[in-house]
């Protein structure tokens, strides 16, 4: 067998990343790329994968932005970070790791919560690199993009499968152009540290569940978690059995909650977490001991025939981060003792499913527990699983027919909703989500990354070449395009012509988005010191626009109220005499008029342009 021939080129193209991507002459795009002031939104999975091949292709000008903190579960897909990292805010060590990687890199950190941007706080840079998960941050900031005219280029990852699309404004669909598909599928990568809706509880219960009692897997999310161990099933007593569960639900619902509130800056836009004592005294659970009542009925699901809890319980203690009560619990390995082997999947048998089933009927299935339920619940599976399972510990799999499982599960994630504060659901509720987990693909970030800085260059390229007033015939000429990553090979012939990454052209904006085809004026004017709001709705709004009464809102609330100025002197005299800034507007602020005599509505970006006279403006984009 011959050996391959090694060329020059074929040196040059290893060294050059963007003309391996793009498959043509890198110094044009190196030029542009190494000129261009880029912002990462998002330092996870997909943020990490951009920010060094962003690097290595020679960008010298990088803002990074995310709130979260590293946690260990983000260390076998996100390079960036290592050990000792954990419990560090992304956004800092990731742009620690660029100075390293590249010293002459100009890398800066912001840790905040990018729902409260404004579109002036992205006006400055050249583009914009989507890498969140989350649709309501992705929608704000296309928002804040869309209204200052900055380039946007899009990603996202399910599994295997991607995508990755630039939005430009009037050129292409912005990302609210088009509803979104629903899916159930529920990305894993925030679950553990943030989690902001019941879908990241549930995922993070089903995963417990599958570490405490399933097989030992690295690719579980909580794989590193430090749980108390499993008491060995020689010489286990119903008081052993009992202070292990108190030490796993301490461990998970206090200690742990407790270490995440400390974290300040992540908590400064939003209320802190609230840790959960455990409620059980030795003599609450003595009459239920190895999870059976008294009178020998099991505890596998969460209430009797009758509807009716079993135990009385005094109400789950929720306290405030400032009163938070520490319980010391053992940090030790995840260790599971007492295993058998013999059987690689546990499945109940008829019979106990029979029992299972008669407890969990469709009305307590749906009926949304209290927090003392939700205790009892968690600590009757615990107890069940050691004392009755104990053979197919180690080998238990998740199973949403499991009632066992389930309450386990639903319990488990509607604690931690509590702890969030989060409205927790039923466990009819919490059984439709808990099948849908899709795991984070770190191939799939990679290549989602890499497409994305390609199109990046691609958008540079178009940009420069027309001079920044791009058409959309254009645009579909250039090399911009919509790119589907994809977990199969697709297509009629897939074998001879098929892609694992399908481009297609990039379609016309939707002409009823309220998001980019909202007409954007701006005001110019010398100073915003000059101008106050009286004088802004009588010049602009009513001279130049043909306004009657008018409102404005600024930033989701209403500064100037017509009618009411009318009523109210007080009120009218504060319009008139004080300026702009001093209702937070400034340099490239938008501000929404609304006219009351005909409902017609505008967008006025008011920005500052030095050259003009005192009190003189000048408005751009307004009809003649």
């Amino acid at each position: 067998m011959g050996t391959l021939k090694t060329t020059e080129d074929d040196h040059l193209l290893a060294s050059n990343p963007v003309e391996t991507c793009t498959g043509v002459d890198t110094d044009d795009y190196i030029d542009l790329i190494g000129k261009a002031s880029v912002l990462v939104v998002g330092a996870g999975g997909i943020g990490c994968e951009v920010i060094k091949i962003l690097v290595l292709c020679g960008v010298r000008k990088l803002v990074v932005v995310d709130l979260d903190t590293i946690d260990v579960s983000n260390l076998n897909r996100q390079f960036l970070y290592r050990r000792e990292d954990v419990g560090s805010y992304k956004a800092h060590i990731a742009c620690e790791r660029v100075r390293e990687l590249a010293p002459g890199c100009d890398v800066s950190a912001k840790v905040c919560d990018v729902l409260k941007w404004r579109p002036q706080d992205v006006a400055d840079y050249d583009l914009v690199l989507n890498a969140l998960d989350n649709v309501r941050a992705r929608s704000h900031i296309n928002y804040c993009c869309m209204r200052a005219g900055v380039p946007l280029i899009e990603s996202g990852s399910t599994g295997f499968n991607g995508q990755v699309y630039p939005i430009v404004h009037g050129i292409t669909p912005c990302y609210d152009c088009h509803d979104k598909p629903r899916t159930k599928s529920i990305p894993v990568c925030t679950i553990r540290q943030i989690p902001e809706k019941p879908e990241h509880c549930v995922a993070w219960a089903r995963h417990l569940y599958e570490l405490m009692f399933g097989t030992e897997s690295n690719s579980n999310v909580l794989s590193d978690l430090a749980l108390p161990v499993i008491p060995a099933v020689d010489g286990l007593t119903e008081h052993i059995a009992h202070k292990w569960v108190r030490d796993v639900f301490t461990f998970l619902f206090d200690t742990q909650i407790s270490s995440l509130s400390s974290l300040g800056d992540t908590w400064k836009d939003r209320q802190p977490p609230a840790c959960i004592s455990y409620p059980f005294t030795h003599g609450d659970y003595s009459h239920t001991s190895d999870g059976v009542n008294g009178s020998g009925t099991e505890h596998a699901a969460y209430f009797d025939n009758k509807g009716e809890s079993n135990v009385e319980l005094d109400c789950a203690e929720i306290m405030p981060p400032s009163k938070v009560r520490r319980i010391e619990t053992p940090s030790i390995g995840s260790t599971k003792q007492g295993r058998a082997v013999s059987a690689p999947v546990y499945c109940m048998d008829n019979t106990e499913k029979q029992l299972a089933g008669s407890h969990l009927d469709i009305h307590n299935k749906m009926r949304i527990s209290t927090t003392e339920e939700l205790c009892e619940h968690f600590r009757d599976a615990l107890l069940h699983i050691i004392n009755h399972r104990r053979e197919a510990i180690g080998q238990l799999m998740f199973d949403k027919d499991d009632a066992l499982c389930m309450q386990f599960v639903a319990s488990a994630a509607n604690l931690r909703m509590i702890n969030f504060h989060i409205p927790h659901l039923s466990a009819w509720d919490v059984q439709s989500i808990a099948g849908a987990i899709t795991p984070a693909i770190a191939a799939t970030n990679s290549i989602v990354a890499a497409s994305q800085v390609m199109q990046l260059a691609h958008l540079l390229k178009t940009s420069r070449w027309n001079g920044n007033a791009i058409s959309h015939d254009q645009f579909r000429k250039s090399r911009c395009s919509f790119v589907w990553i994809r977990s199969c090979v697709t297509g009629s012939t897939p074998l001879l012509k098929g892609a694992l990454c399908s481009p297609e052209t990039l379609d016309k904006p939707n002409a009823k988005c309220i998001i980019c085809q909202q007409k954007l004026m701006r005001a110019e004017l010398r100073t915003l010191d000059e101008w106050t709001l009286a004088s802004f709705a009588s010049k602009v709004c009513v001279d130049r626009l043909k306004m009657g009464m008018v409102n404005i809102d600024f930033d989701g609330r209403n500064i100037l109220d017509s009618e009411f100025m009318e009523d109210d002197s007080a009120y009218a005299n504060k319009i008139q005499t004080q300026t702009l800034p001093r209702y937070g507007i400034s340099h490239q602020s938008i501000l929404t008029v609304t006219c009351l005599d005909t409902g017609r509505q505008e967008e006025i970006q008011v920005v500052e342009e030095g050259s003009l006279s005192s009190g003189g403006f000048h408005l751009v984009g307004c009809d003649p």
